[in-house]
């Protein structure tokens, strides 16, 4: 095929068609290589990434479990000391009178007294 203007024959297609075959095969391979090179690259990547991501996730859900923690816990000292508040001042409207009803010796005045107590609750609108 040294002659430009030679006709070709079918011994120099099939040398050309060999050259071709094994240039493509060796760029094959080089192709290969490279996408494998990067294929790797690119999973050390995603899966550092995914790590990072799945840390910050953590400690984000961290954070904000223990900041609902710590307002859940508020809340529930607050509504018990409320509770507690409530129940103490019934027991105690309710065992004053009782009181003084078991007393042997209440006098009329101790009487008025809780009289006017109870007239005034009422009036204020805390009648419980």
């Amino acid at each position: 095929m040294d002659n430009n203007h030679a006709p070709v024959t079918k011994q120099d297609l099939i040398e050309a068609i060999k050259e071709i075959k094994d240039y493509v095969d060796e760029r094959s391979g080089e192709i290969k290589a490279y996408v494998d090179e990067r294929s790797h690259e690119i999973k050390t990547y995603v899966d550092e990434r995914s790590r990072q991501l799945e840390l910050r996730i953590k400690d984000y859900l961290d954070e904000r479990t223990q900041a609902l923690e710590t307002d859940l816990k508020a809340y529930i000292d607050e509504q018990s000391r409320d509770m507690e508040t409530k129940l103490l001042t019934a027991f105690h409207g309710w065992a004053r009178p009782m009181e003084l009803r078991m007393r042997p010796l209440t006098t009329y005045e101790e009487r008025l007294a809780l009289l006017e107590e109870r007239v005034s609750r009422i009036e204020r609108g805390d009648h419980k």
